[in-house]
């Protein structure tokens, strides 16, 4: 829903921010709007957090790493005129190791949309049942041959929004490099800027330093509850260099300035 809602507006020729030919140099850019592409990926998501202390007796910082168990998946998409679709489908052949990081629940959504001359982006997450990435730094009694320790009452929600504004959209592609609707015929950058917004809310029945042979954390660090949310706004500069009229090498550097509120 979220990707075709935008889309629709490309039939009001008038309305030139969302206009998929008119306002390009040609020599740059070739849209294939027409032409089907489609897309195979392999991916795993995830929603890690840690917690960083450091003992009163002045030792360095160490970190409890939580981390889910993220599930690997295979996906297809493709890309038509002003219609992209892709999904994902989980790999039972490569997603049995429960015994070993226990259970993970999840949700993962994320959508990408590229314009003319916006760049927009949105993810909204949810996992319930984490495990601890690094007990061989913090329990000496631990080996690999155990499964990891593991907390089912975690979990953690987030939420996020950007977008950026492409300046050199008569010459730059973004659809080019991510959905290959377009095709970047020429060497060319441009300057970026925008705004984004991210929340995120980790919940647990109990502290999460929950284990006794675990090194001593301070009071701060041994919490049940925190809520951060973060906005602001980002400058920066993207390219993508043509090699040998087929390749491409893009890059894109965006860097930002935020006002972060939290509850713990």
């Amino acid at each position: 829903f979220f990707l075709l809602f935008p889309f629709f507006l490309i039939a009001q020729t008038e309305v030139r921010v969302f206009d998929t030919t008119n306002n390009v140099y040609k020599d740059y850019i070739l849209v294939l709007t027409d032409s089907l592409s489609i897309q195979t990926s392999i991916s795993s998501k995830y929603n890690k957090f840690e917690i960083n202390t450091k003992p009163e007796n002045g030792s360095e910082v160490r970190s409890l790493m939580y981390h889910p168990n993220e599930k690997t998946s295979l996906g297809f998409g493709f890309n038509y005129k002003w219609l992209g679709f892709s999904f994902g489908l989980s790999l039972p052949i490569l997603n049995r190791d429960e015994d070993k990081y226990g259970k993970t629940d999840q949700f993962d959504f994320q959508t990408n949309i590229y314009l003319r001359k916006f760049v927009i982006d949105a993810y909204l997450q949810g996992y319930k049942g984490y495990y601890v990435e690094n007990p061989q730094e913090i329990d000496p009694n631990w080996n690999d041959q155990k499964a990891y320790p593991h907390r089912a009452d975690i979990s953690t929600a987030a939420a996020g929004f950007s977008f950026c504004v492409v300046k050199n959209y008569q010459k730059f592609s973004y659809k080019s490099v991510f959905t290959q609707t377009e095709v970047q015929k020429k060497s060319a950058g441009s300057w970026l800027y925008g705004g984004f917004f991210s929340a995120f809310v980790l919940n647990a029945d109990s502290s999460i330093i929950g284990y006794n042979n675990y090194y001593n954390f301070n009071d701060t660090s041994k919490i049940e509850n925190a809520s951060i949310v973060n906005g602001g706004a980002a400058f920066g500069y993207a390219h993508t260099f043509i090699m040998k009229k087929k390749y491409y090498f893009s890059f894109t550097v965006l860097p930002g300035i935020a006002y972060q509120k939290s509850s713990i």
